[in-house]
């Protein structure tokens, strides 16, 4: 529902209410429907995901006054009246039940809301900033052990790596000869399919004789290209043992061969994985990791790379973990000076009439390096030459002896130092408004962020509270002044979810 639809539902279910009149004479039906239609709204409406704090309030209050009024209904009465009429004493009794159950479900609607309401108002007051830094705290510290892990890990693998520099070596020049080998089988099965074609088209009666020529040479290239390959691979692997005469089954036996080679030495591999910790003094979850990390291998063959990617995976882990612990730490920094401008009272906005003091500028001229460079320090033996020089700035002539003896006034020494340090003046008061003014940008930002914050948390806890059954808002009461840790602990973890902190 929009605000304006809460509202508008809200004045129907008052003027309902306002029509419960338990001392008029209707049927059992009617009597019932007094209450039930006011409350079944307001049930509805209550979980409205727009039903806010205002709303409740106003909720409680119409339902406080309906309670009161259904409290001064007294059944003795109509009781009375039942046992003097025998013949509609059952229809009264009828009625008088009715309107009891009205009665009591008016009175308890009123003590459910109005109970989570003071739960809302004695939870909403133990918002504390300084429980989102020390949950941001922890945080950075999780991230920080994790980092330490990750860091441990890392050298643990490169460490395991070397002790299985050999298998992975093996597993390496295997596969290499592997892709080699079935690299020339290509090549050997493309020579002979061209052949083949070759000698068809050679033997046609009408062979393009120049196209066979070309045909020959192309072989003669391809031949060449072949052989200087093959030769190429013996002479890189003098222990291999091709055939020319039966090639293919003699690259398909090294072939195996060499499979079965990266066979073996990726299951050493896996075997001194298993009590590793133990063997090696790893850390804990070590051999899950790493053994995680060679099942996930498509083949053994890609063993070599699954070190460096589990180490790569590590250290960009650490990395985001790094930027995620910058933001963090930015946040907190941002919640805490919200705290000190609440506290302190500190300006949130910038006044148009600020104006430096004389101690904040002479600061500014005296130690910041950007002004500094505008009126470089003049030695006091230097500063009669300086003034006679501001003196004569415009006048002709090479001596001026009136304007000389002028400058030793210190009357013209100061008009000089006031125009000398002119530039200076204006960039420290220029930096000292700029400074105020971010200040100012800064200290708004801080503030608004926590009353976000806050609101955030109310929004929770109002959720929280309106969505809890009775025995469970009872609960939330008891514990609220010595026990709130579960309560603040869930609001802020629902908070920080929407908020998308985490």
């Amino acid at each position: 529902m929009t605000m304006q639809e809460i509202v508008s539902t809200l004045a129907e279910i008052q003027n309902q209410l306002n029509a419960i009149d338990l001392t008029k004479d209707k049927s059992v039906k009617e009597i019932k429907n007094m209450g039930k239609t006011p409350l079944q709204r307001a049930d509805k409406l209550i979980h409205d995901k727009n039903f806010e704090e205002g709303a409740l309030e106003s909720t409680v209050n119409m339902f406080k006054t309906a309670s009161q009024k259904v409290e001064q209904y007294d059944s003795k009465q109509e009781r009375e009246k039942a046992i003097g009429d025998k013949a509609k004493r059952s229809e009264i009794l009828a009625k008088v039940k009715a309107k009891e159950e009205v009665k009591k479900e008016i009175k308890a609607k009123y003590e459910e809301l109005n109970r989570k309401k003071a739960v809302i108002d004695k939870y909403k007051e133990k918002f504390d900033p300084e429980h989102l830094v020390k949950r941001e705290q922890r945080r950075i510290d999780i991230n920080k052990d994790r980092m330490k892990t990750n860091e441990a890990r890392i050298r643990e693998i490169a460490d395991f790596k070397d002790k299985v520099s050999d298998e992975l070596t093996e597993i390496s020049d295997a596969n290499k000869l592997v892709i080699e080998l079935s690299d020339l089988d290509k090549q050997y099965q493309k020579l002979e399919d061209a052949k083949a074609d070759f000698n068809a088209e050679k033997a046609k009666p009408d062979a393009d004789k120049d196209f066979i020529a070309q045909y020959q040479e192309h072989i003669d290239n391809q031949e060449t290209k072949f052989k200087n390959e093959y030769k190429r691979i013996t002479s890189k692997y003098p222990t291999v043992s091709l055939d020319l005469g039966d090639l293919k089954t003699s690259i398909q036996n090294t072939v195996n061969n060499q499979k079965q080679k990266i066979s073996s030495a990726a299951h050493n591999i896996d075997s001194k994985v298993i009590d590793s910790e133990k063997k090696y003094g790893y850390t804990q979850g070590f051999e899950q990791f790493l053994t995680g990390k060679l099942n996930s291998a498509p083949k053994v063959s890609d063993y070599p790379n699954i070190f460096n990617e589990a180490s790569m995976e590590l250290e960009a882990e650490n990395m985001n973990l790094d930027y995620e612990n910058e933001n963090i730490e930015d946040n907190m920094q941002t919640i805490r000076r919200g705290q000190r401008v609440i506290e302190q009272g500190q300006p949130t906005e910038y006044s148009r009439s600020y104006e430096p003091t004389e101690e904040e500028i002479q600061d500014q001229m005296s130690f910041n390096p950007e002004v500094k460079a505008l009126a470089p320090y003049v030695p006091e033996e230097e500063r009669r030459q300086a003034t006679y020089e501001y003196l004569t700035k415009d006048k002709k002539g090479k001596f001026h002896p009136i304007l000389f003896l002028k400058s030793f006034s210190k009357a013209k020494q100061e008009e000089w130092k006031t125009a000398y340090e002119k530039d200076a003046r204006k960039k420290a008061i220029e930096n000292l408004k700029n400074k105020r003014r971010e200040s100012a940008v800064n200290n708004s930002r801080a503030v608004n962020t926590i009353d976000s914050k806050r609101q955030k948390f109310m929004d929770s806890l109002f959720t929280r509270v309106m969505k809890a059954d009775n025995k469970t808002v009872e609960e939330m009461d008891k514990n609220a002044d010595k026990k709130p840790g579960k309560v603040l602990t869930e609001v802020y973890d629902e908070m920080e979810k929407d908020d998308g902190s985490r």
